[in-house]
């Protein structure tokens, strides 16, 4: 895994931790289910979409409107 790919995976788990709050649900969990890490734990092309995607406010907001 490069550090790229860490710093990735970093970045969706703390989404995942946020949208997560409340729920049950633990972090890794839910982003393995909305396909954001494989099984194996790697960040997926929609992982790394998403986080491209919170690259800038207005796609920040799209994504969590999307999310909850």
């Amino acid at each position: 895994m490069t550090t790229t790919d860490v710093q990735t995976e970093a970045g969706l788990l703390s989404v995942a931790h946020q949208l997560s709050i409340g729920t049950g649900e633990s972090p890794r969990d839910l982003a393995h289910r909305r396909s954001w890490i494989d099984a194996r734990g790697q960040v997926t092309p929609a992982g790394r979409a998403l986080m491209s995607a919170l690259g800038d406010q207005r796609g920040t907001r799209s994504v969590f409107r999307w999310a909850v």
